[in-house]
C-alpha cells in the first residue's frame, strides 16, 4: 500500500476530486485496520500454543449456566439477535465441571458465535428463524467415571461433510476473510484438552451442527444416584 501511494504522488495520478493527503489518508486507515487484523490474529495464535502446551495447571471450577449467561451476554451486545432464539436446557443443580471458568467462556462464546455467524444470513432475511440450544447431561465414560456432556446445537444450514475431519485445524474457516481467521476451534480443541475435556462435532447440510463437549465434574458437586440428570 505504501509502495502504490508513493508511485502515485511520483506520478501525480490522482482522479478528479482526489488529492495526495486524501489517498494518504486511505492507505493510513487501511493499514491500520489490516494491523489490527495481524495483532488479533498473533495473540490468537498465542492462546492456541498456549493451550496446547501447558500442563499441570490446577484443574478450575465452572458453573456452567453462569459461564453460559456470562456468554450469552457478550453475544446480545455484539449481534442483533431479534430473530434467533437462545435456548438453555441445564438442570437446576447441575454439576460444576473441572475447567477454567474464563477458559469455559471462550470456549462457549465461539461456538455459540460460529452458530449465529452461520444462521445470520436466513435470519436477517426472515426466511428462518435461528435457533442455538444448549444442553447439558451427565454420563459414564468407559472408566465408568462421571462426565458432564454439553452440546451446542444449531439450526444453521450445517458444514460440508468433506471438511468435518479437518475443522480443528488451526486456519480452516468456512467464512469469508472479514469474519474468521480460522483459529477459533482450534483454541476451542486446545482449551477443552487442556481441561481434561473432548470436543466432537456433528453436522449434515441443512439440518444444523451439533458440538458436544465432555468435562469431568468437580466429585464434591456429583448428584445422589436417583438425581442425576443423564439423557434421555
Amino acid at each position: 500500500l505504501v509502495e502504490s501511494h508513493l508511485s502515485r504522488v511520483e506520478e501525480n495520478r490522482f482522479g478528479p476530486g482526489e488529492d495526495a493527503p486524501t489517498h494518504a489518508r486511505d492507505v493510513l486507515n487501511r493499514i491500520y485496520a489490516q494491523t489490527e487484523r495481524a495483532l488479533e490474529v498473533t495473540r490468537r495464535i498465542g492462546r492456541v500454543v498456549r493451550s496446547y502446551s501447558e500442563t499441570g495447571t490446577a484443574p478450575g471450577e465452572a458453573c456452567i449456566r453462569q459461564v453460559w449467561a456470562e456468554a450469552a451476554g457478550l453475544l446480545r451486545g455484539k449481534y442483533d439477535l431479534a430473530n434467533f432464539e437462545l435456548i438453555e436446557h441445564v438442570p437446576e443443580g447441575f454439576p460444576k465441571v473441572q475447567c477454567q471458568p474464563m477458559e469455559l467462556l471462550e470456549v462457549f462464546y465461539c461456538l455459540a458465535e460460529n452458530a449465529v455467524q452461520a444462521m445470520l444470513p436466513e435470519a436477517a432475511a426472515g426466511s428462518k428463524r435461528g435457533r442455538l440450544i444448549l444442553r447439558a447431561h451427565l454420563g459414564f465414560s468407559a472408566e465408568e467415571k462421571l462426565l458432564a456432556h454439553v452440546t451446542f446445537a444449531d439450526t444453521g444450514p450445517g458444514i460440508p461433510e468433506k471438511i468435518l475431519h479437518c475443522l480443528f485445524e488451526p486456519f480452516m474457516t468456512t467464512k469469508g476473510a472479514d469474519h474468521g481467521n480460522g483459529l477459533g476451534l482450534c483454541l476451542v480443541k486446545g482449551l477443552v484438552r487442556k481441561n481434561g475435556g473432548s470436543v466432537s462435532v456433528a453436522s449434515f447440510r441443512g439440518s444444523g451442527t451439533t458440538f458436544t463437549l465432555t468435562f469431568p465434574i468437580v466429585r464434591s458437586d456429583a448428584l445422589p444416584a436417583d438425581k442425576i440428570p443423564f439423557a434421555a
